[in-house]
């Protein structure tokens, strides 16, 4: 016995028929292999490019951090050198208030300087207000230098 007619029947067209019916069914496979591959192959660029945004993610909140981190260390600096020129101030003005009984007594004008010891205080006080606001603007700009070397341009 022949193969092909054990498979065919012995017909020539049901032979076609199967050949035909074999290539479409080859071909459909085969598509279908080529769509798994392609699926998978975007499936891991997605995969890859979100695990890159992640990682972005993470460098950029790192620095944040960083940034915040200096941010409030800068805030205790500046706060603590506030407090020492309010204590600075306070101990100006109080020993401006104070004649020196030396000096008084030497010149011999007791009770006189009131004037100056007073224009003394006003320009302190001046002074003093005037650091604390070079303080606070310059912890401002140190901050947002800070910000924009670390996450801004690095992100460019």
């Amino acid at each position: 016995m022949n193969p092909i007619g054990f498979i065919t029947g012995g017909n020539v067209a049901r032979m076609g028929y199967t050949l035909l019916i074999g290539v479409v069914i080859g071909g459909v496979g085969l598509w279908k292999v080529q769509e798994w591959r392609w699926t998978a192959n975007t499936a891991a660029e997605k995969l890859a490019e979100s695990e890159g945004k992640r990682q972005r993610e993470k460098a950029a909140t790192i620095a944040n951090q960083g940034v915040d981190r200096d941010l409030q260390a800068s805030n205790k600096r500046r706060a603590a050198a506030e407090r020492a020129t309010a204590d600075s101030l306070r101990e100006l003005q109080a020993a401006l208030n104070q004649p020196d009984p030396v000096t008084v007594a030497a010149s011999g004008t007791h009770g006189t300087g009131g004037l100056e010891r007073e224009l003394l205080g006003q320009c302190a006080n001046s002074l003093a207000a005037m650091a604390l606001t070079a303080d606070r603007l310059e912890g401002k700009v140190v901050g947002l230098q800070g910000y924009v070397n670390q996450v801004v341009q690095p992100a460019k």
